[in-house]
């Protein structure tokens, strides 16, 4: 009873993914997992994305998901007690932390 739905939520709303799934049932307990992904997306987005889960879901689900936090050291969004090497690294990467 396990489903994997990729979605580009710049692109398309989640609400047209899952509905256009056929197991997709509102009435069933859900649970989202967005591991690696809140990060990457702007404010808006993120916000709009988790209203219209809401919005979708009448039983009681979950979600399940990674978040950074700001870091006093720099005042951008990190991982908890990010070292100086995984700073570089992401710099270097050109990581869109937002």
């Amino acid at each position: 009873n396990n489903h994997i739905l990729p979605c580009d939520y710049t692109q398309t709303p989640i609400e047209t993914v899952l509905q256009s799934h056929p197991a997709f049932d509102r009435q069933k307990k859900t649970i989202f997992l967005a591991e690696g992904l809140m990060m990457y997306l702007p404010h808006n987005l993120f916000m709009q994305l988790l209203e219209n889960m809401k919005s979708l879901i009448q039983a009681k689900s979950y979600m399940i998901f990674t978040y950074l936090q700001i870091r006093p050291q720099t005042g951008k969004p990190g991982f908890l007690n990010q070292s100086a090497f995984m700073d570089k690294y992401l710099q270097k990467s050109s990581e869109p932390f937002m």
